[in-house]
């Protein structure tokens, strides 16, 4: 079936992955590669659940992996899509440094064709957040100058979803440009936990990599001082249906 439909996408990318196959041994990519597709199938199946389509206005998402990258594609381009698939890297975010295996990435909007039966899917958006996860010089994710433009028009307070963003210089390869990054912290785990397993990442990375965990120590540090929502796509169901009885 060719579903062609304005969406967002969150192009994800496994940083380094070519030093880190030749580095460890087949098994330890293997478990590592199998801990990031149980969270992505975790993202897929809990936001399959109704409850959670109820509170985040019938979106849905799709993630797919290609070797070292991966798309999380939305149903629409609706508030609600936004704000799941925020949630949704979030969570991968987080679980992928707390596993140490790093990733990095970009969100984008945009008309995105998905045709799944002949493997097919195109659509500048899918371009856009490639290219600016290229960019990217921190284990993080930011998002194109088209999500900032579609935002405002789907929340005009834009208050739940600024409290998942921190809008703040941030590091690229062109130098220290001012980009909506997505908040790491976690109410899951807390604020030591997170800051601990990135100062481990020190340990996988050697030379002109380092300047990632540099970086990300810095914007996280950043992140800490912001109050932000609670990581969890369940937790945040949960939390409306409750609002919802009261």
């Amino acid at each position: 079936m060719v579903d062609t439909a304005p969406r967002f996408i969150a192009f994800i990318d496994i940083l380094g992955f070519k030093d880190f196959v030749m580095r460890n041994t087949h098994e330890y990519v293997l478990e590592k590669l199998t801990t990031l597709t149980k969270g992505i199938e975790h993202i897929k199946t809990t936001g399959a659940k109704k409850e959670v389509k109820d509170v985040f206005d019938g979106a849905e998402l799709t993630p797919y992996v290609f070797s070292d990258s991966v798309a999380i594609f939305t149903n629409n381009d609706s508030h609600g899509a936004a704000k799941l698939l925020l949630f949704a890297c979030q969570y991968l975010f987080v679980n992928s440094i707390l596993t140490h295996l790093p990733v990095k990435g970009a969100m984008a909007h945009g008309t995105i064709t998905l045709d799944v039966d002949n493997s097919i899917f195109f659509g500048q958006p899918i371009i856009d957040a490639y290219l600016l996860q290229e960019e990217l010089k921190y284990y993080g994710l930011i998002l194109h100058d088209s999500m900032d433009k579609h935002l405002p028009t789907i929340d005009n307070t834009n208050h739940s979803l600024k409290k998942l963003l921190l809008k703040t210089k941030t590091p690229t390869k062109s130098g220290s440009i001012t980009y909506n990054n997505l908040m790491l912290k976690s109410g899951k785990n807390n604020d030591s936990n997170l800051t601990e397993a990135i100062e481990k990442l020190y340990t996988t990375v050697s030379g002109s990599a380092r300047i990632y965990v540099d970086n990300t120590i810095e914007i996280y540090n950043k992140m800490i001082e912001k109050p932000s929502a609670n990581i969890g796509i369940a937790n945040s169901a949960a939390k409306r249906r409750i609002n919802q009885q009261r």
